[in-house]
């Protein structure tokens, strides 16, 4: 029977075997809990979560909203802030109400209203933190699956110098209206529109350019959440990373960060017994393994590569799909009538109208043009400008401007035939948002190569030709 020598004096707490393991333990609650305090006990939630005054936000988000605005002057953007929390948690958890969704981009635009340069990011950082559990982020995923746009078009904030509506509108203005395509975020589509205000200004001979978004919601979530558990795999914390951007290929950087943590963990041997414990107080080191630590130049290209190949293949897939639905002359679906309801409705109104429409959203505007004919909406004032044309023609003979640089076009062309590239001034496997040269701001409006002024002279020549 082991029993402690009352001759041996305590150990130092300052002795280099103790110092040792408090490293040790440290970094091994680190790696095994460490998730816990990043992300707080409502990764332990259930679907709804705390909501202590019951008004439709979660607590963790309500403080992380006040914080975020604690003084009083800032309060009409702290309730912006708080509706997109609240439509995202209608969302996740309410069922069947897509329109929550159209509700979530009204509050945005109500926060860009409020004059907030930070709203992109604040608006990912709450979808971040709504979605931060593997439960969560499938419910809305559901959700998004479902959902469809809601009658009603959507205004930016300070469309022309004066301030016009289109309500205002007296016979010289034109519509710009930007159609989004796959996997694109609320505040990313809002941030295309104002890409295009910054791009086009808001006059061009004569006609004032009033700007809109038709939003088009993301297809397939569910599909790309698959990809980001097969290849970086679900862990505490992952589903936070997955939300804030659906899982764009700009988060390849993450996949490499999870490969250090892997390889991390395997320096480490962690105790499981007392026996082992005691061991670790003789000797510490020996639970350490630094050799192991350091994955090689290989382990890490390989899993960005993987993550890319997956997200594009995925991405590919789900473009067939929609593309492959959208050739039959009868095809469409819930969000079909309410995208084109925004459109007829203008033109109606008498008002020109040039529609934007990037990557999938060229596959949606085929359709609605065809459902506009249908419902025999004249469209001599109706021009279109595809962007990122995953088409093999463009509807009407329009304008169109694709990059070389494209790799998720390039990866289309694969499988069956799309437009032609007629741009190469963008480099190619650029770092970013522009890494896979698709991205809309990031690329296509990017001022910096010709392809922007490329895209402004598409929509100016369509602008002229609505012109009275």
């Amino acid at each position: 029977m082991l029993r402690p020598s009352p001759a041996r004096p305590p150990r130092s707490s300052t002795s280099p075997a103790r110092r040792t393991l408090t490293v040790f333990l440290s970094l091994s609650l680190a790696l095994l809990g460490g998730a816990c305090a990043t992300s707080g006990s409502a990764l332990q939630d259930s679907l709804a979560g705390p909501d202590s005054d019951s008004n439709g936000v979660r607590d963790d988000l309500d403080a992380f909203i006040a914080a975020s605005y604690p003084a009083p002057e800032q309060r009409l953007r702290a309730d912006a802030l708080r509706d997109y929390a609240r439509s995202l948690q209608r969302a996740t958890v309410g069922g069947e109400k897509p329109n929550e969704l159209w509700l979530g981009v009204q509050a945005l635009v109500g926060l860009q209203t409020q004059g907030e340069a930070r709203w992109t990011s604040l608006a990912a950082e709450v979808r971040s933190r709504t979605l931060n559990t593997a439960l969560r982020l499938d419910a809305y995923a559901a959700f998004q699956n479902r959902a469809s746009a809601q009658s009603g078009l959507i205004s930016s904030p300070g469309a022309s110098s004066s301030g016009e509506t289109l309500a205002q509108c007296q016979g010289n203005c034109t519509v710009i209206l930007f159609q989004n395509g796959i996997l694109t975020p609320e505040e990313r589509a809002l941030s295309s529109v104002r890409a295009l205000q910054k791009l086009l200004g808001s006059e061009y001979r004569g006609q004032r350019l009033i700007y809109g978004l038709n939003y088009n919601p993301t297809d397939g979530l569910a599909d790309f959440l698959e990809v980001f558990r097969q290849k970086l795999g679900e862990r505490p914390g992952g589903a936070s990373e997955f939300s804030r951007d659906y899982g764009a290929p700009d988060g390849v950087e993450q996949a490499v960060r999870d490969v250090l943590t892997r390889t991390l963990s395997r320096a480490i041997t962690v105790p499981r017994s007392p026996s082992g414990l005691l061991a670790a107080l003789s000797s510490p080191a020996s639970l350490l393994h630094p050799q192991a630590a350091v994955p090689s130049e290989q382990e890490i290209t390989a899993a960005a590569e993987e993550y890319v190949r997956a997200y594009l293949d995925r991405l590919v897939n789900t473009t067939v799909r929609l593309r492959t639905a959208v050739q039959a002359s009868t095809y469409t679906d819930a969000r079909i009538a309410p995208l084109t309801d925004n459109i007829a409705a203008l033109l109606r109104q008498g008002l020109p109208v040039v529609l934007v429409a990037h990557s999938q959203g060229n596959l949606y505007a085929e359709v609605v043009i065809r459902e506009l004919k249908r419902r025999e909406v004249p469209l001599e004032r109706f021009r279109m400008v595809g962007v990122a044309v995953p088409n093999d023609h463009v509807p009407l003979e329009s304008r169109y401007v694709t990059t070389r640089s494209d790799l998720v076009i390039a990866a289309l062309g694969l499988v069956f035939p799309v437009m032609a590239t007629n741009d190469t001034s963008v480099p190619p496997m650029q770092k970013g948002g522009a890494f896979m040269g698709h991205a809309f701001t990031e690329v296509y409006t990017n001022t910096e190569h010709q392809v922007a002024l490329t895209l402004k002279r598409a929509i100016e020549d369509a602008i002229s030709q609505l012109s009275p």
